[in-house]
């Protein structure tokens, strides 16, 4: 009977550390992102910094990406990034946007920092509602101090903390498989709780390759070629292999739960 319940505690452990390896990292740890927000009579102005907290240089590079939610519902972004160093114990800008005061469309400001690895380290966001009817002029904005992956699971926020989908390519074809992932996977209402990355990295040669990753979690990778039903095959295998990992992420949650 010991031996039984000893090892129902050690399954009960192992399970408890897949879940929480499943939720993903704490962000702003060692490098912390940062937006800060300026207001005049006709513009915002919002700062974007980092912050490194360790007692090494680091070489990261960061990707501000602002979204406008449009009056027919759809979103459109872009984006700016850099690669910098950051030296230790330093805070440094990174850039800056500048966004019409009386401009009523929704905005979302959201900075990420990656690590040398591409991983993320480093998260901010600011959320511009504009949905003030009594005084057009003043915007009604909401700011995230700095949190997990876990407690940015727990928002209601739709656009930023889940179907968030960040490119990173460099050429047409990988451009194009963007386009056709990211088309797909609003068609069928995926709306991942984790962040999907599509990277191009250089390959063999002069080749490159598509890596898609959710959260940390490598789904789906292939060398790039121009051809079109190849971008379409890939696109297709990689939202399918997308779907299935957020499935298998869902029913070690519900697993957990149940213990």
């Amino acid at each position: 009977m010991r031996s039984e319940g000893n090892l129902r505690w050690s399954v009960l452990l192992i399970l408890l550390l897949m879940g929480y390896t499943a939720q993903g990292q704490i962000y702003n740890k060692d490098v912390a992102a940062k937006l800060d927000v300026e207001f005049n009579d006709e513009f915002i102005n919002i700062i974007a910094s980092g912050l490194n907290k360790t007692s090494i240089d680091k070489s990261l590079r960061y990707v501000i990406t602002a979204f406008v939610l449009l009056e027919d519902g759809t979103t459109v972004k872009e984006d700016k990034e850099e690669r910098f160093v950051m030296p230790a114990a330093e805070k440094k800008v990174l850039n800056s946007l500048t966004l019409p005061r009386r401009d009523l469309r929704r905005k979302i400001i959201l900075l990420l920092i990656y690590d040398e690895n591409d991983k993320i380290i480093g998260k901010d966001r600011v959320v511009f509602y504009g949905d003030d009817k009594k005084d057009p002029d003043l915007f009604s904005f909401e700011q995230d101090p700095n949190k997990n992956q876990q407690e940015a699971m727990d928002e209601p926020d739709g656009i930023v903390l889940r179907g968030l989908v960040i490119e990173n390519t460099k050429t047409k074809p990988a451009r194009d498989f963007y386009r056709e992932y990211y088309a797909n996977y609003l068609a069928k209402k995926v709306n991942s709780e984790f962040i999907i990355t599509i990277d191009e990295l250089l390959a063999l040669g002069t080749n490159t390759k598509v890596e898609v990753k959710v959260g940390d979690a490598l789904v789906w990778q292939f060398f790039v070629n121009p051809r079109s039903d190849y971008i379409s095959d890939m696109a297709d295998i990689a939202l399918n292999r997308t779907i299935r990992y957020l499935q298998q992420q869902k029913r070690d949650q519900n697993t957990i739960r149940k213990y």
